[in-house]
């Protein structure tokens, strides 16, 4: 598995992690109460996994730089052996043009395989580094319209649940002055 398909495994977890904590919370009145130490403890592993993905990436640059060297290197290698080659063949003129000839294609077609290398290697390194911010645009961007979405519910409820007890109130209060007027009218009769 590779560690970018890790990573977007380990968010996708953390993720579903999070869907499941409020899949399974307690519903009242049409609503979900969710508990709040759990909702942020997983908030908070999701947000945990975006580090551990900047060093994967990471991680991934480094091995891509270590191949572009490794190639290099390697060109140098052939480079050499070529030139080698061409001083053991030094005896004649004629041999010693066709050598430096060869080796002349070789280096040119060598550095070509390098500079291509270097180049698919750096278009790939940009790619991955686009991905990944594009990756972690949209997870923001979904935690945000999350964390909103979560605000506007629980403010909604806060205000439904209010208005409830405003009613019953208003239905004792009305209650307790008719209680009031009736025990008014009791003593007023009594006297």
């Amino acid at each position: 598995m590779s560690q970018r398909t890790e990573f977007v495994t380990k968010m996708h977890t953390e993720l579903d992690n999070l869907e499941d904590l409020l899949l399974n919370t307690f519903t009242i009145l049409g609503r979900k109460l969710v508990d709040e130490d759990k909702a942020y403890t997983q908030i908070d592993r999701v947000r945990d996994a975006v580090p551990d993905a900047i060093a994967k990436a990471q991680e991934i640059l480094d091995y891509e730089e270590k191949i572009v060297i490794d190639a290099e290197n390697r060109a140098r290698q052939i480079l050499l052996q070529a030139e080698e080659k061409a001083k053991m063949l030094v005896d004649e003129s004629k041999i010693l043009r066709q050598v430096e000839i060869e080796a002349n294609q070789i280096r040119q077609h060598n550095q070509m395989e390098c500079e291509a290398l270097r180049s698919q290697t750096i278009a790939e390194v940009n790619q991955i580094r686009q991905q990944f911010k594009q990756e972690q645009d949209q997870q923001r961007k979904q935690e945000v319209t999350y964390l909103q979405d979560m605000r506007q519910e629980v403010t909604e409820y806060s205000d439904r649940t209010l208005e409830d007890l405003e009613k019953k109130m208003m239905e004792i209060t009305r209650i307790v002055q008719n209680g009031r007027k009736h025990i008014q009218k009791e003593l007023k009769s009594q006297r």
